[in-house]
């Protein structure tokens, strides 16, 4: 880089904080972001070429969320964004992490069995399985990350043997191994206003886990069905409204996401989408409202497969 382009890095750096509402549009050329990004370990696949800008004249998008980052899969090159280094909660997105914990124990086998006791209950979320029905981990991990069970995600903390505690603080280890160093969980589930990410370290959550074949084949999935050991029949709908949506149409396809939302968090979304071969990571933190941040993620799609090209 230049002494020009080094100076100018520095002072977008600089200015971003003081204008929280602002967006930055970089220019193919100015990789300020990914090279710091790159540079923390966050965004290990940078390779400073992104795809080629052909229409200058785009500003950007209004968004209902204030925290957003639109990344290319391939380099790494982050396409636009907005307050993306604010830690703010993510509310259910914290599943994620809470999946790579459960599939990183080696105990842990989606074969066994286990089931949902009244004392895995927490407020807020949905009630899936009922208490005593005995499925297997592979059916409560898919409950937990295709219709957000918080109380099927707990009951697979129990049923390993492990406390919050020290769940929570492996969690955190993963985290801080991926780079998301402005990260931190206090619960499995996200209903803590205390797990708090920003949205670039959001949006390499989403890349671990999509890497995790596990993990992807689930959360693409827009419904799930299933029968318990007893006989008793589930249908699961997705948190994630896009699924059945344009967005997940020829010649778009969604690879993977996962919602969150609490009254702390607001409503956020991290996700996957592909057009004509080529990815882009969305995720919007603390749209005012659910249909809010499914907007958002559009506007932003659309925004970067017109505003770029590969």
């Amino acid at each position: 880089m230049t002494l020009a382009s080094v100076i100018n890095v520095f002072l977008v750096l600089a200015l971003v904080p003081l204008f929280p509402g602002a967006v930055v549009a970089p220019n193919p050329t100015d990789t300020h972001v990914a090279l710091v990004r790159a540079a923390s370990g966050a965004f290990p696949s940078a390779n400073l070429r992104g795809p080629r800008r052909v229409d200058t004249d785009a500003l950007g998008v209004v968004t209902n969320a204030p925290s957003f980052v639109v990344r290319d899969v391939e380099s790494g090159v982050t396409l636009l964004s907005g307050v993306p280094s604010e830690p703010r909660p993510m509310a259910s997105i914290t599943k994620l992490m809470t999946a790579l914990v459960f599939l990183d124990d080696p105990t842990f086998n989606l074969e066994r069995r286990g089931t949902v006791l009244r004392e895995d209950v927490r407020d807020g979320g949905r009630w899936y399985i009922r208490f005593g029905d005995e499925v297997s981990f592979d059916q409560m991990l898919s409950v937990m990350l295709v219709g957000s069970g918080n109380n099927e995600t707990l009951a697979l903390v129990r049923e390993l043997g492990l406390s919050e505690e020290t769940f929570v603080a492996r969690m955190n280890t993963i985290a801080t191994e991926l780079g998301m160093y402005d990260t931190v969980f206090v619960d499995p589930v996200g209903l803590g206003a205390g797990n708090l990410s920003t949205a670039y370290d959001v949006t390499q959550l989403l890349d671990a886990a999509l890497a995790n074949e596990t993990i992807a084949e689930r959360v693409r999935l827009p419904s799930y069905t299933f029968e318990s050991r007893t006989g008793n029949t589930y249908v699961v709908e997705a948190t994630d409204q896009l699924l059945d949506s344009y967005i997940n149409r020829s010649p778009y396809a969604i690879h993977g996401g996962k919602t969150g939302f609490t009254d702390e968090a607001g409503a956020c979304l991290t996700i996957r989408i592909e057009r004509d071969g080529h990815s882009i990571d969305v995720t919007v933190l603390g749209a005012a409202s659910i249909d809010g941040r499914f907007q958002d993620v559009k506007a932003l799609t659309d925004w970067a497969f017109s505003v770029y090209e590969w």
